[in-house]
């Protein structure tokens, strides 16, 4: 089969027809990805397999997280081998990403599951100079996640913690407050710090790299923060250790209900206070946290 992906949109062009219906985060469903007939291209390489890998985001770790776990089930249910590979998009999103080798993520993507950042350049290059490759198989990932019960989450955590050499035997310790800089940020930290325990960490998890990202939040008993992606992490705690989320206003998902379930973590949610924008655009407030507030976290971290 000759395949070409366009390095402009991630359109997917083969000489004979495919079905690609993968699962995406987005309403918890398999949704159709296109692919079109190719058209005039140099065949530059003839390789056996490729395994071809979806995404919607790859510069947001809550919606990646997604993916990469299914990625993992894909690939220890069929012992698939990864030596090629190709990330493809659902319809809308590869526009968002810009260059994708350069995504902060780039390090949880490769090196955190193995994969061969050299092998992806080599397919980049030829797609990126409009030539196409000869490939006697093509495996698409098509698992799906089942946020009732997924027994393979715990090998996944340990999966990426041994990828980066942290030790995974440690028990967990300590409490972190994730925080925020503008959107959903706390306009009254220093109260927030002068009433909680002081012995909370408090970061901005953008100041740190990856490995130290994960391994922060794995040696972690609590974490503490605003809705947002970065509470993703906490995905890498050890079982029974807890997240306290903290929603702006009364608005309401349950993005991080359900991680936590499949993740066997303990989930507390408090609710805190607008003081700049509404429920309806939650993403772009601000929010306070008043004294009442406080002694629920206070409860929920002792």
């Amino acid at each position: 089969m000759k395949l070409y992906i366009s390095t402009k949109d991630n359109k997917i062009y083969v000489d004979k027809k495919i079905n690609i219906q993968c699962f995406t985060e987005y309403g918890l469903r398999y949704q159709k990805i296109n692919s079109y007939s190719i058209n005039n291209k140099k065949e530059s390489k003839e390789i056996d397999s490729i395994l071809l890998i979806p995404f919607t985001h790859i510069t947001n770790i809550w919606h990646l997280l997604h993916q990469l776990f299914i990625l993992f089930k894909f690939v220890k249910k069929n012992n698939i081998k990864k030596e090629y590979f190709y990330f493809i998009f659902f319809q809308g999103f590869y526009e968002r990403q810009g260059e994708i080798l350069k995504t902060n993520y780039i390090d949880l993507i490769f090196k955190g599951f193995g994969l061969d950042i050299e092998k992806y350049k080599e397919l980049d290059n030829i797609f990126k100079h409009d030539n196409c490759i000869n490939v006697k198989g093509v495996q698409i990932v098509n698992e799906k996640i089942n946020f009732n019960s997924e027994p393979m989450m715990k090998e996944f955590k340990e999966y990426f913690l041994d990828n980066f050499k942290i030790n995974k035997n440690l028990e967990p310790e300590g409490i972190v407050f994730v925080l925020r800089r503008g959107t959903r940020e706390i306009t009254n930290i220093d109260f927030v710090k002068n009433n909680l325990p002081c012995n909370i960490d408090y970061v901005y998890l953008e100041d740190y790299n990856v490995e130290k990202q994960l391994e922060l939040i794995s040696k972690s008993k609590i974490i503490i923060g605003v809705h947002g992606a970065g509470l993703t992490w906490s995905v890498f705690m050890k079982e029974n250790c807890t997240l306290v989320e903290l929603y702006p206003g009364n608005s309401n998902t349950d993005n991080y209900i359900r991680w936590c379930k499949i993740s066997g973590l303990n989930y507390r949610r408090v609710c805190v206070n607008i003081t700049k924008g509404n429920a309806n655009d939650f993403r772009k407030a601000t929010v306070n946290i008043d004294r009442k507030q406080i002694d629920i976290i206070k409860k929920y971290i002792n």
